[in-house]
């Protein structure tokens, strides 16, 4: 998964907040981890 400069911009102007994260689709919770997995090992 190739992340571009403007989506880690994105992700590191989010909120660090996890309320409201139970109420987003299984989908979407999957999506979401799986871009902060795959962030993490970038920055790792």
């Amino acid at each position: 998964m190739q992340l571009t400069l403007k989506q880690l911009k994105a992700f590191n102007n989010m909120p660090k907040r996890t309320e409201g994260f139970e109420e987003l689709s299984q989908l979407h919770q999957k999506k979401v981890l799986a871009f902060v997995l795959c962030n993490q090992s970038f920055l790792n």
